[in-house]
């Protein structure tokens, strides 16, 4: 989400290097929807369970028996 933002706001003219307020505003409403998206990942983790969250397994290269596991768990 960042990077795509960043992209957007480098489309924007900025005539004689002017820093527009428009700039801050984006910037600012961003990083308020990282946050949240945060916050909600952070109150739906949940730390009892001794397995896996958000775990992610995609096999990569089958032919030889490769796969992305990636995933977190709680620290008791």
């Amino acid at each position: 989400m960042p990077v795509a933002v960043a992209i957007v706001m480098n489309t924007f003219p900025n005539p004689r290097g002017r820093y527009d307020p428009l700039m801050k505003q984006i910037a600012f409403f961003t990083n308020l929807g990282i946050l949240f998206v945060l916050f909600i990942a952070y109150h739906l983790f949940r730390d009892l369970p001794p397995t896996l969250q958000y775990e992610e397994k995609v096999p990569w290269l089958p032919a030889i028996g490769v796969t992305y596991h990636l995933g977190s768990m709680a620290l008791a």
